[in-house]
């Protein structure tokens, strides 16, 4: 009897591999479909091993991959699974989960530059309650202007916009952006204008600090992406 159990266990590993492998080709395929802007040859159903319930994100499976490629299987692994359409910060930790590589010099400035790139991506849609979708899943939806709303992501896509930044940022950064507002307190200014202020800074890392800034009453947004001090 233990004999026959341990050879059906090689077996079903043995299945269990061949199936994985297959799952790489057909990635692999789906990936030069959308270089080549053709739609995807296999549907996300094929690229994941059936399990018992809901889905399993592989340790490597967004690794080294493109990050829309990433986003898209992973909102249609949601759909099959019924769970619908994902929030920015679901959409960052389950690519983290499988392993995707973000380049940023923090999680803050990634999860920024995560809702920049799906917001700026045509691909995707965003619902009344700030998840995203596919476009083509709503084809009778009213089309949408990323570009108008690329001034909030600091805000939504930042897992701790309402608490204390722990990590921290360096003072002389909040200090320079304190400057700038205050160097003209009747103008309204834009985050462009404020990181050209600031040698070396970068516009996620300093829209994110004036997030915090507003929190702590120090700064006011005025307006769609404009900025004036309060102190």
């Amino acid at each position: 009897m233990n004999a026959q159990t341990f050879t059906v266990t090689d077996l079903e590993k043995m299945v269990a591999e061949h199936e994985a492998a297959a799952i790489r080709v057909k990635t692999i395929i789906n990936e030069l479909c959308i270089k080549g802007g053709l739609p995807p040859r296999y549907p996300a159903s094929d690229l994941h091993q059936s399990s018992g319930g809901g889905f399993n994100i592989r340790s490597d499976q967004f690794h080294g991959r493109p990050l829309a490629t990433c986003v898209r299987e992973y909102l249609e692994m949601r759909r099959r699974s019924e769970l619908g359409p994902a929030a920015t910060n679901e959409i960052y930790d389950a690519l983290a989960q499988g392993g995707y590589e973000f380049g940023a010099k923090n999680e803050q400035v990634a999860r920024v530059s995560t809702y920049n790139s799906i917001n700026k991506n045509p691909v995707f849609y965003k619902l009344p309650n700030k998840k995203w979708g596919l476009r083509e899943w709503y084809p009778t939806a009213k089309h949408q202007d990323h570009a108008e709303e690329e001034d909030d992501a600091q805000e939504e896509s930042s897992p701790k916009a309402n608490e204390p930044d722990r990590n921290g940022k360096p003072d002389s950064v909040i200090s320079k952006i304190l400057n700038a507002l205050s160097s003209d307190k009747s103008k309204q200014w834009s985050v462009g204008e404020i990181v050209a202020k600031i040698p070396n800074a970068k516009k996620a890392t300093v829209g994110a600090l004036l997030f915090r800034l507003k929190r702590d009453n120090k700064a006011e947004k005025v307006g769609r992406g404009l900025w004036k001090s309060k102190t």
